[in-house]
């Protein structure tokens, strides 16, 4: 016969699972709700609207507060289960937060920014960098080549910075292959902006 106490604590380890299991379904429609509200955000900033963003980023930032409100009342390693849940959100809520303020020239919702981990930080600037660059080549497509020029000069200080990490892939498994696409995207927009600077200055010529 197992003891009084094998029994009681296998008891405490079901009654663990079954709360750790109904904060795992609550945070999985969190996270669902968290993702489409950055979606939308990040949608209405490159359509421009950035009122509609605002929006969409408030209710976002509803949800990430709700969520923290489940997941603080855990144990650190419970903690981490839930987390993972909710990384692709918390991603596309970084790409949100940073292409908005860069737009808008607001520091919305930097306090987020600065309790979330490390990975879901870097890997959400990835994604805004990626925005940056697509914002680029619409400037290019426009002829705005003083804007262009503004975001080249941001991408590079970025990748600069990133350059001097030493980051083993156990932590961020893409962070070396991503850095590299950045810098072959940084050459490649280099290229691409003397080009457009030198055509316009044809165009004037003429």
């Amino acid at each position: 016969m197992i003891s009084g106490f094998l029994k009681e604590r296998l008891n405490i380890v079901l009654e663990d699972y079954k709360v750790l299991d109904d904060n795992r379904e609550l945070i999985i429609r969190i996270a669902r709700d968290l993702l489409n509200s950055s979606v939308n955000a990040n949608r209405q900033i490159s359509a421009g609207d950035l009122d509609a963003a605002r929006k969409h980023l408030e209710d976002a930032f509803i949800q990430y507060h709700k969520a923290n409100i489940i997941i603080d009342k855990l144990t650190a390693y419970d903690k981490h289960y839930l987390y993972k849940i909710m990384d692709e959100s918390l991603k596309e809520l970084v790409e949100a937060i940073l292409f908005y303020n860069r737009l808008s020239s607001k520091s919305l919702g930097e306090d987020i920014l600065s309790n979330l981990p490390s990975k879901i930080f870097v890997e959400g600037l990835f994604d805004y960098m990626g925005e940056l660059h697509r914002k680029f080549l619409q400037y290019l497509l426009e002829r705005d080549l003083l804007e262009a020029e503004k975001i080249l000069e941001e991408l590079k200080e970025l990748y600069d910075i990133l350059s001097f990490f030493v980051l083993k892939s156990f932590y961020i498994p893409d962070f070396r292959r991503k850095l590299d696409l950045l810098r072959n995207i940084l050459l490649k927009s280099m290229e691409d902006l003397a080009a457009a600077i030198y055509s316009k200055r044809g165009d004037e010529v003429e």
